[in-house]
C-alpha cells in the first residue's frame, strides 16, 4: 500500500485564523505536506515549517492585489468607455444631423456593441 502521512509541522501550530465571529476565533492548520513511507525513509529529517499566520495573510493580500492589477490590464473593463460613447451618441442624436453625422452615429453604435461583447466575456 502507498499510504500518505503528514510531515511534522514545526513553528506555529495554526497557520490561519478568522476574525472573531460571535465571540469565537476559528483556527486552522492549512499548511500541509504529505509523504509516503518510501519518501519518509529517504528524507526522515524533513519537516514543514509553519510561518506566523500574519505573514500568510499578507502574502495572500499581496497576491490579491497583483491579480487585480493583472486582471485590469488583461481584461480591460469596458463599462467606462461604454458610458462615454453612449453619452457622445446621445449628443449626436439630439442634433439636426447631416449624412456624415449619421455615419458617426452608426460607428458609435458598432463600437458600443463591440464593448458590450467584451463586457459579456469579462463577466461570462
Amino acid at each position: 500500500m502507498n499510504y500518505l502521512m503528514d510531515l511534522d509541522l514545526k513553528g506555529e501550530r495554526f497557520t490561519w485564523f478568522s476574525y472573531p465571529r460571535n465571540g469565537f476565533i476559528t483556527r486552522e492548520k492549512i499548511d500541509r505536506a504529505l509523504a509516503n513511507w518510501e519518501w519518509r525513509a529517504l528524507y526522515h529529517h524533513a519537516s514543514l515549517i509553519a510561518l506566523p499566520a500574519i505573514r500568510i495573510t499578507r502574502k495572500i493580500e499581496n497576491c490579491k492585489e497583483e491579480l487585480k492589477n493583472w486582471s485590469k490590464k488583461t481584461f480591460k473593463r469596458a463599462d467606462k468607455e461604454i458610458y462615454t460613447l453612449k453619452d457622445e451618441l446621445k449628443k449626436l442624436q439630439d442634433l439636426n444631423l447631416a449624412q456624415e453625422k449619421q455615419e458617426m452615429i452608426q460607428l458609435l453604435k458598432e463600437n458600443i456593441a463591440v464593448l458590450w461583447k467584451q463586457e459579456e466575456k469579462y463577466w461570462g
